[in-house]
C-alpha cells in the first residue's frame, strides 16, 4: 500500500500542493478506528477495532461490547466477535461466541443475534440458551423484546427450572 501511495506522489505528472486523492487509489477502503466507542441515549459500542465504509453507514467491528438501555427494562450488556451495523437501517447483526448479561440476573448465549434499534429486538435462528435466577432454557430461535421483558423461543426447547422455584 505504501508503495502505491508513494508511486502516485511521485509519478510524471503529479502536481505538489494538490491533495492526493486516496478514494481514487482504494475506492473500497473505509476509515479504521482503534479502540471504537460510540454512544446515543439507548446503547453504547464499544470495540477493539471498528471499520466505517466508504459511504459511512456501515461499521464492521472486531471484539465488541454492546450495551443496551430501552427506556422501561434493564439495560443488558452483550459481548462478541464481530458486529456489522447498518447505520441507516439501525440493523446490527452480532456474531461469534455472544454471551449477553442482564443487570437483574438473566443471560443469553449464541452464536448470532441481530438487533432491530426501531424496534427494540434482538432475533436469531441459531440455537440460544436463556439463563435466569431460577431457571435456564435451551432451543432454537429467539425473539426478544427488550421493552416489554418478554421472549420466546421456537423450536427444539428444553427448560430446567429450579426445584421450589414456582412455588
Amino acid at each position: 500500500m505504501l508503495c502505491t501511495v508513494g508511486y502516485f506522489l511521485v509519478r510524471p505528472g503529479h502536481q505538489r500542493g494538490k491533495g492526493l486523492d486516496l478514494e481514487a487509489i482504494f475506492p473500497d477502503t473505509g476509515l479504521t478506528i482503534k479502540n471504537f466507542h460510540y454512544s446515543e441515549d439507548t446503547l453504547v459500542l464499544d470495540a477493539d477495532e471498528g471499520t466505517y465504509s466508504q459511504d459511512k453507514q456501515r461499521v464492521t467491528l472486531n471484539k465488541f461490547y454492546l450495551k443496551l438501555a430501552p427506556l422501561n427494562s434493564p439495560p443488558m450488556e452483550i459481548r462478541g466477535e464481530k458486529a456489522e451495523w447498518d447505520r441507516s437501517l439501525k440493523v446490527i447483526n452480532l456474531r461469534g461466541n455472544l454471551q449477553g448479561y442482564s443487570n437483574n440476573g438473566y443471560g443469553v448465549f449464541t452464536e448470532h443475534l441481530t438487533y432491530d434499534q426501531k424496534d427494540g429486538v434482538l432475533k436469531t435462528d441459531e440455537r440460544v440458551k436463556i439463563t435466569g435466577p431460577f431457571f435456564s432454557v435451551n432451543g432454537k430461535g429467539l425473539l426478544c423484546y427488550l421493552e416489554r421483558q418478554r421472549f420466546q423461543i421456537s423450536s427444539d426447547i428444553t427448560a430446567l427450572i429450579e426445584k421450589g422455584s414456582l412455588l
